[in-house]
């Protein structure tokens, strides 16, 4: 799914950045075939973004958000993962990986050629703002905003 949000991302005039580190050989292909930029550093991606969207199994949820916050990032966090409300919130309270955490949900199949996919998200106006004017180049999302924020305290 990464892979393809990406080639939608690109597809939108938006930049995509991947980090390669640790990462298997076939999802680093997978994400320069979509035209993903890739770095061989977190530091160095995170540094180029105001905008981090986690895409990974879940069990690694966590994990990629403390080393995000690890770097004092201080964009959007975007957790796009099949993750509970509970584990999110935790992340946004807990591990703050970003100056405001968006839980966001991606419902269908991989986009591209006909298909396309909805990005739900819930979080602080300003955070998921951003999305919204993505989302007017994106084919593959119609975002939706619903009732349950998950604001960074404060």
């Amino acid at each position: 799914m990464g892979a393809a949000i990406t080639a939608e991302l690109l597809a939108g005039g938006h930049e995509a950045l991947s980090v390669t580190k640790g990462r298997s050989e076939n999802t680093w292909l997978r994400g320069r075939e979509a035209g993903a930029t890739a770095y061989d550093s977190l530091a160095e991606a995170l540094s180029r973004s105001a905008v981090v969207l986690s895409a990974c199994p879940p069990q690694a949820a966590e994990d990629v958000a403390a080393a995000v916050a690890a770097h004092g990032f201080t964009g959007v966090y975007a957790d796009v993962n099949a993750i509970s409300p509970q584990r999110v919130r935790r992340i946004a309270e807990e591990i703050r990986p970003g100056s405001a955490v968006v839980d966001s949900a991606v419902f269908g199949q991989p986009p591209g050629e006909g298909r396309t996919a909805r990005l739900y998200l819930a979080g602080v106006g300003s955070a998921v703002d951003w999305w919204r004017r993505c989302s007017l180049t994106l084919r593959c999302t119609c975002v939706r905003s619903v009732t349950h924020p998950v604001p960074l305290p404060r």
